[in-house]
C-alpha cells in the first residue's frame, strides 16, 4: 500500500509540474482492484479549467424504458431499457467538463476532448 501511495504522489507531482505548460490539463488517476488494500477501485479526477467555476451536483433518477431524449443536434433517442440513477457534476458554460457516476459504479470523466478532425 505504501508503494502505491508513493507512486500516486509521484504521478500527481509530475502532472502538476507538467500542467504549468498548458492551462487545460485535466487528468484522471485510477487505482484498480489489485492495487488497493481492500480491492476497491478508486477514481480521482482533476478538472483543470480556466477562471472561477460554479459546480452543480444533481441526482438524476432512473428513467423508464421508452423515455425519449433530444440531442443537441436535434436527433431523438429512445432508451430501450430502464436506466439507472446517476450523479451528475455539471460545470455550467464549460463544454466537456461534466462528470457522471451511476449506482453500478460506472464513471465518466473528460480529459480534454481534442479532436483529430480539422473542422470538428
Amino acid at each position: 500500500m505504501a508503494r502505491l501511495n508513493l507512486i500516486l504522489i509521484a504521478l500527481m507531482f509530475f502532472l502538476s509540474v507538467k500542467s504549468q505548460e498548458n492551462t487545460f490539463n485535466c487528468y484522471t488517476l485510477i487505482a484498480g482492484k489489485d492495487a488497493t488494500a481492500d480491492g476497491a477501485v478508486i477514481v480521482a479526477h482533476n478538472e483543470d479549467d480556466f477562471g472561477e467555476q460554479i459546480v452543480n451536483f444533481y441526482k438524476v433518477p432512473a428513467r423508464p424504458a421508452g423515455t425519449e431524449f433530444t440531442t443537441n443536434a436535434g436527433e431523438t433517442i429512445t432508451i430501450e431499457n430502464e436506466s439507472v440513477p446517476y450523479l451528475w457534476l455539471e460545470m455550467p458554460g464549460m463544454n466537456f467538463s461534466d462528470c457522471f457516476l451511476n449506482e453500478s459504479g460506472v464513471v465518466v470523466v473528460s480529459n480534454q476532448c481534442s479532436s483529430k478532425e480539422e473542422n470538428p
